[in-house]
């Protein structure tokens, strides 16, 4: 079975989207699935100069092609067609929407390929509204006019909740159509393994400072400016905090560095830039953090909060259909954008060290009951097959 992999990026640091594709590839590679990976080189600087990169591993191709136009998170590749005629695919996975990879093959495969089965993974993006007007209002007519057309050539939409599902209904979406898949709890990593202390030494904090962590990446959506508005109020009735932030720069970081120096908060501040997992960075991050805060308007699944359980961190959150926090319970919910309600739900847990840990002991029992990534590699093979048998 061959199975093409449409997405724009395909790089660590890049999110839940990215992840969730290669923690499949490697949880299947030992079925007999031909993956093939088509997406952007996003890399190479020059595009009219550089060559488009083929990677070959154990039993997929990764195809990256040189965008001869990039803007903003569109990066126009229409030399994908070529591999996309050569290769005669059985499925075909789409990934992420409203970008130019994803578009041009339903394009392709409603007009030239019609008998071949197509998936689509939304990530969220199809239910995330957009913080920006004009962006918003762009994805608003993008939809209509082009998408909403192409869309009736999925055969299957893949959610990872039932509130993601409810959201594709009211947009016209059969219900039928549409699949909530959850992504597994396994992590790669157990967190008694990591030595404390790493992260504070490397980076020269005090034990007793308290540390107060926001991962993910660097743009608006993520509300971060939220959570550097809290730290004026957090000055007054905390003596000795750091706020790390770390995460891929998404084009946010320059006005949060701006935010942080006419707040005059330089001192409780730390960007860290991105941490690597390969060499245990950000897990050496989690071992130390005291405060897990989650202050975005939207995660459509959200690996952060399983990561911070696993590491028994408590954990503000704002996007209120995630999967595993309910508020007072296993976590506490701060409405988006509310920095007060930020700084108030910070050192009122300071305040509660029994109510920490009630929080992360009923975190991590709603954490046990959710599936592994083993159920969900037989569930998304399956699905597969079903689909080649109906092809």
């Amino acid at each position: 079975m061959k199975i093409a992999r449409i997405i724009p990026y395909f790089k660590s640091g890049f999110g839940g989207p990215v992840n969730h594709l290669k923690k499949l590839l490697l949880g299947m590679q030992d079925l007999n699935i031909e993956n093939y990976i088509l997406t952007t080189n996003i890399d190479k600087k020059n595009s009219l100069l550089s060559k488009n990169q083929i990677l070959y591993l154990k039993n997929f191709k990764i195809f990256k092609y040189v965008p001869l136009l990039k803007f903003y998170h569109f990066f126009l590749t229409p030399q994908m067609i070529v591999d996309l005629i050569k290769n005669k695919f059985d499925i075909i996975d789409l990934r992420c929407f409203r970008n130019f990879q994803v578009d041009f093959a339903l394009l392709f495969y409603s007009i030239f390929r019609r008998n071949i089965p197509i998936i689509f993974n939304t990530h969220g993006t199809l239910s995330t509204p957009d913080l920006s007007r004009i962006k918003n209002l762009f994805k608003k007519v993008y939809y209509t006019f082009f998408e909403k057309f192409l869309l009736k050539r999925v055969n299957y939409f893949i959610v990872v909740s039932l509130s993601e599902k409810n959201i594709l209904v009211e947009k016209g979406i059969p219900s039928e159509k549409i699949l909530v898949i959850s992504h597994g709890k396994n992590l790669l990593i157990d967190s008694n393994d990591i030595k404390s202390g790493n992260f504070r030494n490397k980076y020269k904090i005090d034990k007793n400072t308290i540390l107060i962590s926001c991962i993910g990446r660097i743009y608006q959506g993520k509300g971060i400016q939220y959570l550097l508005r809290a730290v004026p109020e957090l000055k007054k009735n905390i003596k000795n905090f750091k706020i790390i932030i770390t995460g891929k720069n998404d084009g946010f970081l320059d006005y949060l560095q701006e935010l942080i120096k006419s707040l005059k908060i330089e001192k409780e501040i730390l960007l860290v830039g991105f941490l690597s997992k390969k060499d245990d960075q950000l897990w050496e991050l989690y071992k130390d953090t005291d405060f897990l805060v989650s202050p975005s308007l939207s995660e459509s699944f959200g690996h952060v909060f399983i990561e911070g359980i696993s590491f028994k961190i408590p954990i503000l959150y704002s996007n209120q259909n995630n999967l595993f926090l309910k508020d007072g319970k296993s976590g506490i919910y701060t409405p988006f954008g509310n920095y007060k309600k930020i700084a108030e739900a910070i050192i009122n847990l300071i305040n509660k060290p029994k109510l920490k840990d009630l929080l992360v002991s009923n975190a991590i029992l709603a954490l046990n009951d959710f599936p592994t990534w083993e159920k969900i590699f037989k569930i998304h093979n399956k699905l597969y097959q079903i689909l080649k048998k109906k092809r």
